[in-house]
């Protein structure tokens, strides 16, 4: 959970949430950020799909001559794993506020506490091009991106210009894109009255479970949620859309096909002739 009047959304179902005044969000191992009275977060929740673990056990009295025989049972593994950032608040001025520094004791504690540090540091490095685009990457990487995407839109051309001769076993990522809008209820407000990133996540989850499966023609498998930002706040009675569209393709080691989904969340005034994105949610099937 966590929920702030500065700009927050919650969490549930083992979702990450996160709140802050400057508006960026995202999860870190138990560290805790905001000293100087600005609030800094981590990167992402990391979920797992089920693992399946055997232990073979032996039963004495089984087996030729008396010998002992092994018996395969199943144990349940983790199907879930997420890291949370929580954002200390001062309870007069509901600013962020500072907090004590931790001090890692031993060489484990040492190396978790620097692995987070690096997945801040690389949210805030993020948060940061998302918000300036291209000015905030090098020279080189700037370059390589204007390549990439070169390559790729020339790729599509076909697809846009010539369909009838385009390959048939291709699609641009717009013909896969879904949507839905709704109004924001009170029931689903968190304990700062704003609305509860649980119930954000949970709905971007079913748009992008309901995107996979038209795309890929199959029911889908959830394997994780790969990256989730909390942006702005979302009010009671605000118009939500959700926008979902598949983003990636690729082959798991396994030969299974994966799909990685973005979806967006936008609050939307008509009164006032804007759209703003709130959330942004990226999951893998």
């Amino acid at each position: 959970e966590g929920a702030e009047d500065g700009g927050t959304q919650g969490a549930g179902g083992g979702g990450v949430e996160g709140a802050e005044d400057g508006g960026t969000q995202g999860a870190g191992v138990g560290s805790v950020e905001g000293a100087g009275g600005r609030g800094v977060e981590g990167a992402n929740s990391n979920s797992q799909s089920r693992r399946r673990i055997w232990r073979r056990e032996a039963r004495e009295g089984d087996g030729d001559a008396g010998g002992a025989a092994t018996v395969e049972t199943y144990a349940p593994g983790p199907s879930l794993s997420a890291d949370f950032t929580f954002v200390a608040r001062d309870a007069f001025t509901n600013r962020a506020a500072a907090v004590n520094p931790l001090v890692p004791s031993t060489a484990a504690e040492t190396a978790l506490f620097e692995a987070t540090a690096a997945r801040v540091e690389a949210k805030k490095r993020r948060m940061k091009v998302h918000a300036t685009g291209d000015a905030g990457l090098s020279e080189t990487l700037a370059a390589a991106k204007a390549a990439f995407v070169e390559d790729h839109t020339a790729a599509a051309r076909a697809l846009h210009q010539l369909p009838a001769l385009a390959p048939s076993d291709v699609i641009t990522t717009e013909a896969t894109r879904t949507e839905n809008i709704f109004i924001a209820q009170p029931q689903q407000r968190n304990l700062s009255g704003r609305i509860f990133g649980g119930f954000l996540l949970r709905r971007a989850f079913e748009l992008a479970f309901a995107t996979t499966y038209v795309f890929g023609g199959a029911r889908p498998v959830f394997r994780q949620v790969s990256e989730m930002d909390f942006l702005r706040p979302v009010d009671v009675g605000d118009l939500l859309r959700f926008r979902a569209r598949v983003l990636h393709t690729s082959t798991s080691e396994c030969g299974r096909p994966c799909v990685d989904v973005e979806v967006e969340a936008l609050v939307t005034k008509p009164e006032a002739v804007s759209s703003e994105v709130s959330n942004t949610f990226m999951f893998t099937f």
